[in-house]
């Protein structure tokens, strides 16, 4: 009776760890089920909201960027544009002259003629060219003769240090060059 006894309780025992083994094979399949759906499932929505915001954000920059570079883009086509004009119609502003110096004179038409100022210190300035001497306010335009040709002067900048001029002449066959310090 022992021997039917133990049998018994084997069977038992056995029938137990095979329904354990089953249930834990089943509770391993559904959890496996589940982690695996959560890899493909939609991440939430802080996640998706911080990403978006994200992406907004450097979308905004780089239109901002856009922006600034099509600003410059067009103010470059701008002053071109009024160059031609320039050309076109008669003024000639074919030099830009950047001063630095009180110790120095600086070439408007070589060799005939040249500028010169007395004060760096920024806003108006007195400037010695021709046989004139006379105090230029920012983009103030002074119109002179050279070679009997009416030409200008603007101050265009002026900070501590530094002036810059804008020279041309009026149109005629030669202005381009008399303006560029090249007579023929």
């Amino acid at each position: 009776m022992s021997n039917q006894r133990h049998t018994t309780v084997f069977t038992i025992m056995g029938s137990f760890f095979g329904v354990t083994c089953y249930v834990a094979s089943l509770v391993l399949a559904v959890f496996s089920f589940t982690v695996l759906s959560d890899r493909t499932s939609t991440p939430p929505a802080s996640i998706v909201a911080e990403q978006t915001n994200r992406l907004d954000q450097m979308e905004r920059q780089y239109l901002s960027r856009l922006k600034r570079y099509a600003t410059e883009l067009e103010m470059q086509e701008r002053r071109v544009s009024d160059l031609r004009t320039q050309v076109e119609t008669g003024w000639v502003a074919s030099k830009t002259v950047e001063v630095t110096s009180t110790t120095k004179g600086f070439w408007l038409v070589e060799p005939n003629l040249m500028l010169a100022v007395h004060q760096l210190t920024g806003g108006s300035i007195r400037v010695h060219f021709a046989d004139r001497d006379e105090k230029f306010l920012l983009a103030e335009r002074k119109t002179f003769l050279v070679d009997g040709r009416p030409c200008y002067l603007i101050l265009t900048e002026s900070v501590r240090g530094k002036a810059v001029f804008q020279f041309g002449c009026e149109k005629d066959d030669n202005s381009v060059e008399v303006a560029l310090g090249r007579q023929s």
